[in-house]
């Protein structure tokens, strides 16, 4: 028996196909920078210093909701000193006006755009990086320069630190 596919389905499985692999390799890449330790057995996660003039001192509180127990707090920006990942130098984190980590998001999806959620915990989250060294951020750049028929892609990250696999 011949099988035959589709022209249609033969790109939905290559989209598949690339879509898993660089999601793997964006994991992959995350989490060799992230447990990259320049400072020896100094543990990786270290609260961090008093914040400049002008930023948050954290962008989390309290949820009422007792199964998120964490929320972000909208438009709140905070400025890290690079002890809390070692990086050695400052970084900004922002939360936009939803209440989620990065830019804002028109909360109509635009047509031909395809929405990604994120959810995790504060490494999902990018917990002391910048806004552009996310894994959202890095997964959206990365399958819009890929161009696949034409499709835009947004990629949110609703991840809060503090979340465990029971929550997400």
């Amino acid at each position: 028996m011949v099988v035959h596919q589709t022209k249609k389905s033969i790109i939905s499985n290559k989209l598949e196909i690339v879509l898993m692999a660089t999601i793997i390799l964006l994991f992959a890449t995350y989490f060799i920078i992230l447990f990259k330790n320049p400072h020896g057995s100094e543990p990786i996660i270290k609260v961090s210093n008093k914040p400049a003039e002008g930023f948050n001192s954290t962008n989390h509180m309290a949820s009422d909701n007792p199964i998120l127990v964490y929320e972000l707090i909208p438009n709140t920006r905070v400025q890290y000193d690079g002890s809390w990942v070692k990086l050695n130098r400052t970084t900004i984190e922002t939360v936009n006006s939803d209440g989620f980590r990065g830019r804002d998001y028109s909360v109509d999806k635009p047509k031909g755009v395809y929405r990604i959620v994120v959810l995790g915990d504060s490494f999902t989250e990018g917990l002391g990086v910048n806004d552009n060294e996310t894994f959202s951020y890095y997964l959206e750049q990365m399958l819009n320069a890929l161009n696949i028929s034409g499709k835009k892609f947004e990629v949110l990250n609703l991840a809060v630190g503090g979340t465990t696999l029971f929550r997400k």
